[in-house]
């Protein structure tokens, strides 16, 4: 079952429903000729029609090429054109479309009675069902297949896992082109008979309304959500005052230090009025395509919700290790699915590349078949080009990028994304972004400006010093940093939230150029009205 929200209002797809959809797109697809081994481009914003047809696709044997839908139609036509795409199925008029690609509207094909699609199209586990492309946090994008094998055994392990049940409400708010909420919240959600919600957006109001009108039990989410969740429960706790702020923070502590001591969660019970008034049902959140911060998911867990974070690639069909069966909180869990966790070279402390092998993993680049050489060892193993180390349980813990690694002139290796966790401890930091210049470690944050105000200073760079400058007194010298700028805008970043660090350089450049942030300034009024709230 589907449930899709619009203008507050929520409209339910029974599972019958969803499956004559799902014949009425065979029926169209089968007369525009679509057959085995044949690419369907996928460019549409999240619905049951969408969910619909990828299912079609793949019971005609066909290859789902998903493209992301705030793409311009020019791009999303050259995306299909470079995947070989028979037909671009769309939610929106494509005008100047090629001739060589057919364009079909998405809600063209209706629903049809459930015999009316015929026996499915045989499918081995070894064949591609899915063309993607990796997410470019450190380049170009590169095409790969997954097999209905590599899907099939993580969505098999999920289900398997008993996290999700057919009484579970899933909340999805993420783009459905990516493998990540593909796998884990719709193709799981489907196979245990759990309802999938789909809210109007994946902004922060429209989350919200889905959290109170569907009460969802599971929601499924990357790291950036759950931070900015976090933060909101916070502020909202500062505008009661003093008292309250420090309250809050007091059971917070007590929470963490008593579940840590005892296993068991005393937020549920302390903090169930405030999780009642955000997301009323809601025991359970995913975390992927990122590492969580270990302040956020403390956090998350002392006010009683249940976190569950995994690691995985799209090489990987999104998921190969998960907090399932057995969790660790700072850790991205054990593999799932029969997969092997392999350390290359590890250092003094145990960190080294990680190396994956399993049903899951996919077989190599499709474009740049150079790239297999260095993607995979001799013996068979996936260089993720990711850092990490596993403890003495076999939990894996993950560092961050090998190409993102910043050599200082000392030597001395730094992984930015711990860096980055240390300075966001600070209030003042709403996101910081930290890169090596000229062999000193810089950074581009982007300051909380309601936050700063809300002290009564409006001299925000001398804020952002004070910051941190503060947390730096805690550091080890080599992270602490030599310069910053500042700028009003979010990083730049993939749609899973992860920074695109190849860019950071030239923003840095620019922004040192031109000074985007002023010391001082007025106040917007949706700042002036954050900052007057009682």
């Amino acid at each position: 079952m589907l449930l899709t929200l619009r203008e507050d209002a929520i409209q339910p797809w029974s599972g019958e429903q969803l499956i004559r959809l799902i014949s009425g797109a065979v029926g169209g697809l089968s007369q525009l000729g679509v057959k085995k081994g044949d690419v369907v481009s996928l460019y549409a914003a999240n619905s049951p029609a969408w969910v619909a047809v990828a299912l079609a696709c793949w019971r005609l044997g066909a290859i789902i090429a998903p493209i992301d839908s705030l793409l311009s139609t020019d791009d999303a036509v050259a995306s299909a054109t470079a995947a070989g795409a028979k037909l671009l199925i769309a939610d929106r008029p494509i005008a100047d479309a090629e001739p060589a690609i057919e364009v079909v509207d998405m809600e063209s094909f209706g629903e049809a009675p459930p015999d009316g699609a015929g026996p499915a199209v045989p499918v081995a586990l070894d064949e591609p069902v899915a063309l993607l492309r990796t997410s470019g946090t450190t380049g170009t994008p590169k095409l790969f297949h997954l097999t209905l094998g590599n899907i099939g055994a993580n969505t098999q392990a999920i289900a398997n896992s008993g996290l999700l049940t057919g009484n579970d409400r899933v909340l999805m708010p993420l783009p459905l082109h990516h493998i990540y909420p593909w796998v884990t919240a719709t193709l799981t959600s489907l196979t245990v008979g759990a309802t999938l919600v789909l809210p109007e957006s994946p902004t922060g109001p429209h989350i919200a309304t889905a959290l109170r009108l569907a009460r969802p039990t599971v929601m499924i989410g990357v790291p950036r959500l759950y931070e900015a969740l976090v933060t909101g429960v916070r502020q909202r706790v500062r505008g009661a005052g003093r008292l309250a702020d420090v309250l809050f923070g007091t059971l917070i502590g007590a929470s963490t230090r008593l579940q840590k001591a005892t296993h068991f969660n005393v937020g549920r019970l302390v903090f169930w009025p405030l999780r009642r008034q955000i997301a009323p049902g809601l025991r359970m959140m995913v975390s992927g395509g990122a590492n969580v911060t270990r302040d956020v998911a403390d956090a998350i867990e002392a006010m009683g919700w249940d976190l569950r974070s995994g690691y995985g690639l799209a090489e990987t069909a999104s998921v190969f290790t998960g907090n399932l069966s057995a969790k660790r909180l700072g850790t991205e869990g054990k593999p799932i699915a029969g997969g092997t966790i392999r350390i290359d070279s590890p250092d003094e402390s145990g960190t080294g590349e990680i190396l994956l092998q399993g049903p899951s993993v996919f077989s190599g680049y499709i474009d740049n078949p150079d790239e297999n050489a260095k993607a995979f060892t001799k013996d068979g193993f996936f260089r993720t080009g990711d850092l990490g180390s596993l403890d003495a349980d076999g939990f894996l813990r993950v560092s961050g990028r090998a190409k993102e690694v910043i050599v200082l002139g000392g030597g001395k290796n730094i992984y930015p994304e711990e860096v980055e966790k240390a300075y966001l401890a600070s209030s003042d930091i709403a996101e910081i972004g930290v890169l090596e210049r000229r062999g000193e470690l810089v950074a581009i944050v982007v300051p909380d400006l309601a936050a700063i105000a809300k002290r009564g200073s409006l001299q925000t760079d001398q804020a952002i010093k004070t910051a941190l400058s503060s947390v730096a007194k805690t550091l080890p010298s080599t992270q602490r940093l030599s310069g910053f700028v500042l700028t009003r805008e979010e990083l730049p970043r993939t749609l899973l939230g992860k920074i695109q660090r190849f860019l950071l350089p030239d923003l840095y450049e620019s922004l040192l150029s031109r000074r985007e942030m002023p010391v001082s300034r007025d106040l917007t009024p949706e700042e002036q009205d954050w900052v007057s709230a009682e």
